[in-house]
């Protein structure tokens, strides 16, 4: 009678023990996954952030180079210091400069 309880103990403390390993398995998975997926959520913000900086140069680097090409059409016909903006028929001139 008594190895049967024994063994009855055994078990119990067996399928205990057996759902803290559980436990910590998954706690040790969960830590494994999240970490990376972390580091790729802000490796995606840094490129998305990278992008903008690159778009917003070109969009600079492009508005600059209208000023100069203006600039130099105007130095052809004599008013090199006059920008303006047609849209259509209608021009607008700003001689702020002159």
């Amino acid at each position: 009678m008594d190895t049967k309880l024994k063994l009855d103990k055994q078990k119990k403390h067996q399928m205990g023990f057996t759902l803290i390993e559980t436990f910590v398995a998954v706690s040790i998975l969960a830590i494994a996954v999240i970490g990376p997926l972390s580091l790729l959520s802000r490796a995606i913000a840094d490129s998305n952030y990278a992008r903008d900086q690159i778009t917003a140069y070109y969009l600079a680097q492009e508005g600059i180079e209208l000023v100069i090409s203006k600039r130099d059409q105007n130095v052809n016909s004599g008013n090199w210091n006059i920008l303006g903006a047609c849209l259509g028929n209608e021009c607008i001139w700003d001689a702020t400069m002159s």
